[in-house]
């Protein structure tokens, strides 16, 4: 939260109050056409948190890896780059109907192994002179700075949507409630939210040619007054006095290193989580069942009151539809049973 808040006052004085205290790394990468973006690598410092019990880490929208400092370092930037940048670049030329090459442009940050050009033969990667990175790298461009500012506007809207209405909450319980799952979710929209033409128009510095319109702009300053304005009806001390400095005060803290303090509390939380992968799983055989049986009964009710049967099976061949995933893990879990017994 801005530190002109309540909250980030509480942080800094009140004995055991430490909501804010939690770290994450994005890895974000798009191509230079800007039609392509790779799923976010995000990197949490613990492989196993309370929040994802009983989630398909397969199935998240971004490509999960942990370590202690939720750091990307070289022997998770090579992970990255095998088994989840050249895949997806190969389904994306296979796609696209165009041969399997690409170059990867970075910059010479310490997890960028130097060794990265001996590890695809269909894949070149180019290391840009140290220190130009805020001058050429094209993500530093405007693309992370967008990508925060959409994040952080997300969080202010739950916020705000959260804090209105009947059974609404207070500002430091929707914060204490706000965990990793809710944040993988909000990553997802936000590098969605990032327009192709931003995607394209950064490449403007280091690869003019491939620009398809020079009028896309990138202007950090009135997307945080979009914040700003949603975060001023916000009940709380110090919303109402939200600016964009305080906006943009806010997207650089999220680059300061870890103190020694961090780290320390990073550590409890993550043994607090150890044992969450050993319990039960929430999608057991008996809820999905009763919960395809409620999926019936509405497709039923669905016939029972609308006098249009078309529409209403319709409706039903929709919801059979979006079952299908759900109906291929009970299965799976029924047959896992079946082998037991």
């Amino acid at each position: 939260m801005p530190s002109s808040t309540f909250l980030s006052k509480e942080e800094k004085t009140a004995p055991g109050f430490k909501a804010a205290k939690d770290r994450l790394t994005v890895l974000l990468c798009g191509n230079a056409k800007g039609d392509f973006k790779c799923k976010p690598l995000l990197v949490y410092h613990s492989q196993t948190p309370r929040a994802l019990k009983g989630v398909r880490f397969q199935n998240l929208p971004v490509h999960w890896r942990s370590n202690r400092k939720a750091w990307v370092t070289g022997k998770l930037f090579e992970d990255w780059f095998l088994n989840c940048f050249c895949v997806e670049v190969e389904q994306y030329c296979c796609k696209s109907g165009i041969a399997f090459k690409a170059l990867l442009v970075l910059d010479n940050a310490p997890g960028h192994p130097a060794h990265l050009n001996d590890l695809h033969p269909n894949i070149r990667v180019m290391f840009l002179p140290p220190s130009s990175t805020s001058l050429m790298q094209p993500m530093n461009q405007g693309v992370l700075t967008i990508f925060k500012i959409y994040y952080m506007k997300l969080i202010f809207l739950q916020l705000l949507k959260a804090s209105e209405g009947c059974g609404k909450q207070s500002v430091r319980d929707f914060w204490r409630s706000y965990n990793i799952l809710h944040a993988i979710k909000n990553i997802r929209n936000a590098w969605n939210e990032v327009k192709d033409t931003l995607m394209n128009v950064v490449w403007k510095k280091l690869w003019k040619e491939c620009v398809q319109d020079f009028r896309e702009s990138v202007n950090p300053f009135s997307e945080a007054s979009e914040i700003v304005g949603i975060g001023q009806k916000v009940p709380g001390e110090g919303f109402e006095d939200l600016t964009e400095a305080d906006i943009i005060d806010l997207l650089q803290s999220h680059e300061e290193e870890l103190s020694v303090e961090d780290l320390v509390e990073l550590t409890q939380k993550e043994q607090e989580d150890q044992d969450v992968s050993m319990q039960e799983d929430k999608l057991t055989v008996k809820r999905l069942a009763r919960f395809f049986t409620l999926a019936n009964q509405l497709a039923q009710e669905a016939v029972d009151m609308d006098p249009d049967i078309e529409r209403s099976l319709q409706f039903g061949r929709n919801l059979t539809s979006a079952l299908a995933t759900y109906r291929e893990i009970y299965r799976e879990k029924q047959h896992q049973s079946n082998s037991l017994h």
